[in-house]
């Protein structure tokens, strides 16, 4: 019998992380990521919205440690270098090899005031609890750009054909930027759902690919401000 993400994700080790530098940020987070003007915004969905922290955690060639750059500690594990400084996908640390290599997630890692969880979640990346579980269906983000996953450009709702009980009248649909479909947002069951981007975000795994909306993803504090200027610098 196949597990749900949200069963799975009850299964994951979660461990609280002191950063120690409580200055990291210097606004609420996390905010509204900008899309374009002709983009619907579903206040439903708040997740397929919002920033995301790039890592506190990067390499430079005039560093020796990851850790360097922004003063964070050690999470530990070794480092894993990312396709870039602004990628979310890739786990930063890994350890264990085989069937038991691990990754650590580079989102829920970060402080809470920068837009992480403050936590190392710590999962398998020789099956589905890093990839699926965890980055695409509890984060949203894509394993082909290493960025958050593109919303629906708009919404409507769309009568059901005869329902049967406990199932929904109507359904929300959301439209598709890359195949211009009309994709059902929610189960036809009335019931709720812990995580509503899921069913959006399904499709978009399968259909979106390296195709993404323009717009800014990252909260645009001094982390960010520090590696902007230094992928520019080496531009």
């Amino acid at each position: 019998m196949s597990e749900s993400p949200t069963t799975r994700l009850k299964k994951t080790r979660y461990d609280s992380f002191d950063h120690g530098d409580p200055a990291l940020s210097a606004h609420p987070v996390p905010s509204t990521r900008a899309l374009p003007a002709h983009v619907l915004v579903d206040p439903e969905f708040p997740l397929c919205y919002r920033r995301f922290p790039a890592s506190s955690y990067f390499r430079t060639g005039a560093s020796a440690s990851p850790c360097t750059l922004f003063g964070m500690p050690h999470p530990g594990g070794e480092y894993n270098a990312p396709r870039d400084a602004f990628d979310l996908y890739t786990p930063r640390f890994v350890k264990g090899k085989g069937v038991d290599k691990m990754g650590l997630c580079p989102i829920c890692i970060e402080p809470p005031e920068r837009g992480g969880e403050g936590k190392k979640v710590w999962l398998a990346m020789k099956f589905s609890a890093f990839k699926c579980y965890h980055m695409q269906y509890h984060h949203g983000i894509s394993a082909s750009t290493g960025r958050p996953l593109s919303p629906p450009i708009d919404f409507r709702v769309v009568t059901r054909p005869s329902p049967r009980k406990a199932e929904r009248a109507k359904v929300k649909q959301g439209k598709c930027h890359k195949c211009r479909s009309w994709i059902a947002v929610e189960t036809v069951k009335n019931i709720d759902v812990k995580v509503k981007e899921l069913f959006w975000w399904k499709h978009a795994v399968a259909c979106h690919g390296a195709s993404v909306l323009v717009g800014g993803v990252f909260e645009e504090d001094g982390v960010y401000e520090v590696l902007r200027k230094a992928h520019e610098d080496t531009a």
